[in-house]
């Protein structure tokens, strides 16, 4: 009798833990949706301490998504590796794949996000995760400076996962890219048009250079001839030395006036 006394206490204290366990997971739970990140991650990590809970692995899980809710990226990346480590059977053995390649994103080490997501597109193809794959994948592309393989990701979004929620920021980001593009190109005319300019404006000079140069030549010709004693023999030439010095200078006017336009 006194057996059986002891395995229904037993049981009934399995049973009053399990309830235990059940009212703690979903008390957590609650928390995290309503952003009380903190103590979420308080219970969560708590329950994943109990190897008795049904809850473990689950709450490892929340756990992680807890403190990178915090925005504590590392902790939260070392929490994630443990639970698909030891939870490759959990519901949320997708879902945190994905989450992993985000943290790495958050931390800033993109090379690592493309080589994790490009596993991850190719392993896990049917997901519901995979634009956001695709998505993380572009974004770190950009942070990259590959501005062109970004852009096509971007695009593919937008075309094949029409549905998706990350299709607007595909789009913004598509639209960044395309006026980063523009300006680009209009500082790019911008220089050329300073240099352009500068060229323009040393031809100038060179031009009136050469034009006074020539007015000066010309005028001590006209001084020598008419120091001689034939000056009415030389008036034809003096006066063909004036024609070609106004015609010099006329010249040299239009060209100023072509350069500066």
């Amino acid at each position: 009798m006194k057996y059986l006394l002891y395995i229904f206490l037993f049981v009934g204290t399995l049973f009053s833990a399990s309830a235990q366990d059940s009212d703690n997971y979903s008390r957590a739970l609650n928390l995290f949706r309503d952003r009380n990140y903190s103590d979420a991650y308080t219970l969560f990590y708590e329950e994943s301490q109990n190897d008795l809970s049904a809850y473990s692995g689950e709450s490892l899980f929340w756990a992680a998504k807890s403190l990178q809710a915090m925005e504590k990226w590392e902790e939260a990346s070392l929490m994630m590796d443990r639970f698909l480590i030891t939870e490759p059977d959990s519901r949320y053995f997708e879902e945190a794949h994905y989450l992993r390649g985000r943290l790495f994103f958050l931390l800033g080490q993109y090379e690592n996000t493309l080589e994790y997501f490009m596993d991850f597109l190719e392993d896990f193809s049917g997901s519901p995760y995979i634009a956001n794959g695709l998505y993380w994948s572009a974004e770190a592309l950009f942070q990259l400076g590959r501005i062109d393989e970004a852009q096509i990701v971007f695009s593919r979004i937008v075309e094949d996962y029409p549905e998706s929620y990350k299709v607007e920021a595909a789009r913004y980001r598509i639209s960044i890219i395309e006026l980063s593009s523009r300006e680009q190109k209009l500082m790019e005319l911008l220089r050329w048009s300073h240099e352009e300019f500068l060229k323009s404006s040393q031809e100038n000079l060179e031009s009136k250079q050469e034009y006074e140069e020539a007015i000066r030549a010309y005028q001590n010709q006209i001084i020598a001839l008419s120091d001689q004693e034939s000056v009415y023999t030389n008036m034809l030439q003096i006066l063909h030395f004036k024609q070609e010095a106004l015609r010099l200078k006329n010249y040299y006017l239009n060209e100023l006036g072509r350069l500066n336009q």
